[in-house]
């Protein structure tokens, strides 16, 4: 039976490594930015939600889900299968939520 093997990184002792991490999470409490997240997660959500009751979506949106801004939209099989793709575009052109480079990491398949 093969030994499994843990990798630990080469900074888990290095002192200014663990001063800029404790420097960090300073910020994000002081200035409420996981609040904020979710704040703006929901008022997201709640957007979502509201196109996909609309008639615009014609029942292509199945599920909106997430936590704070990382949100998912299932899309049903109704839906085009390059529908992604075309919204991925569309975010890079017109609504500007994602850059060029973060397309290349997009699953190919919904």
């Amino acid at each position: 039976m093969p030994r499994k093997r843990i990798l630990l990184e080469e900074s888990t002792g290095n002192a200014l490594s663990c001063a800029a991490a404790v420097e960090t999470q300073k910020v994000i409490h002081e200035e409420g930015l996981v609040e904020n997240s979710q704040r703006m997660g929901d008022r997201l959500k709640n957007n979502l939600r509201s196109i996909q009751q609309s008639e615009v979506s014609k029942g292509l949106i199945g599920d909106v889900r997430g936590l704070g801004l990382m949100v998912g939209v299932e899309f049903t099989k109704e839906a085009e299968p390059d529908i992604k793709a075309k919204i991925s575009q569309a975010c890079v052109l017109h609504i500007k939520l994602l850059d060029s480079s973060q397309l290349s990491t997009l699953p190919k398949k919904i």
